[in-house]
């Protein structure tokens, strides 16, 4: 479960074309893809230090169903239902997974605002060991397994360092068809992940502490809390500054990750918020840091300017929150600027 490598896949892709400021929304985007929760475990058995590696995946076969959301624009849809598909496959390093039908989660049509599905991922397990099983010593055409071969396909991953499946998602609007995707993490806890507080974190029983999704409620406009159920107003024309407020609670925490040397590394979470608008643009798509650590070691600004047109109109604000790990979450927010 690296750091630096999560933070480069975590982000569902904006669909921006070329030349587009990508802080401006103005068409049919997915901004984010979130699953809760954003990472499953399993117990592995055995010294690693040994080449020992004895996987016990039964907590996937008993898993909770995992909830899919989005966070997907249509500024000009009208609150159109879009036909939409959502996919699995073993990471591709593209937003999508192979076309058989044996890699959809579920189908539908919905606005913008109501794509996402739940996946019984237990399920899911079950029916794709009972295809290999029945197509095992055959010469071919057995179905493809794309979560149990996500395992199957990475070794090091399964015993060690964590597992990869890439959760993709395609909406077929008329105009285009676009594209964006989500990494959901399975971590392995090996026997020999530290017992000291003092060394890694412990949950309340002992062993990894639960990885949830981190909490995202509070976001300012000039150093006043945007409502989330009524819409602020603001001068057109005018800067404004925007800055995201980290919780006291539930906010950065400590974890830990095996290293290549056979150790344990203690880390600490780095937040990385993106921002979009429907009017004006941002001074910067991203502020914070996600996966890389802090690099100066100093303090991290989160505050960025807003540029808007002396027109005004009601924008609606996205803001979407990556811890590094995973785990996501997002705020909608809507300011009346008014010349």
């Amino acid at each position: 479960m690296s750091p630096l490598l999560l933070a480069a896949v975590l982000g569902a892709a904006g669909c921006a074309l070329p030349n587009d400021d990508p802080t401006s929304v103005h068409d049919l985007r997915i901004l984010a893809i979130g699953t809760t929760p954003p990472e499953l475990r399993y117990p592995v058995h055995g010294n690693f230090a040994q080449s020992q590696c004895a996987p016990d995946l039964s907590p996937i076969y008993a898993a909770a169903p995992i909830r899919i959301g989005t966070l997907v624009a249509d500024p000009d849809g009208g609150g159109r239902d879009l036909p939409w598909t959502f996919t699995e496959c073993p990471q591709t390093g593209t937003e999508q997974c192979p076309p058989d039908p044996a890699y959809v989660i579920a189908q539908g049509d919905s606005p913008a605002s109501a794509i996402g599905t739940t996946w019984d991922i237990a399920a899911e397990a079950a029916a794709e060991t009972r295809a290999q099983q029945s197509c095992a010593g055959s010469d071919g055409g057995c179905p493809p397994t794309p979560l149990l071969t996500a395992f199957a396909a990475n070794t090091a991953g399964l015993c060690r360092f964590g597992v990869w499946l890439q959760i993709g998602l395609m909406i077929a609007a008329p105009e285009r068809t676009i594209y964006g995707s989500k990494i959901l993490v399975f971590t392995p806890m090996p026997d020999d992940y530290p017992t000291d507080a003092g060394v890694c974190p412990q949950a309340p029983d002992g062993g990894m502490p639960d990885h949830e999704n981190p909490e995202y409620s509070v976001l300012q406009l000039d150093g006043q809390t945007l409502p989330a159920s009524s819409v602020e107003t603001a001068s057109a024309g005018a800067p404004h500054q925007l800055q995201p407020v980290i919780p006291t609670l539930n906010g950065p925490s400590d974890y830990c990750v095996p290293n290549f040397e056979g150790g344990w590394t203690r880390l600490h979470e780095t937040w990385l918020f993106s921002f979009m608008t429907t009017i004006g643009t941002f001074s910067q798509e991203q502020v914070g840091y996600g996966g890389w650590g802090n690099p100066s070691g100093g303090p991290i600004t989160y505050s960025i300017d807003w540029n808007n047109p002396a027109d005004g109109g009601v924008a609606t604000i996205y803001s979407v929150l990556r811890d590094g790990r995973g785990g996501t979450s997002w705020i909608t927010r809507q300011v009346d600027l008014v010349p």
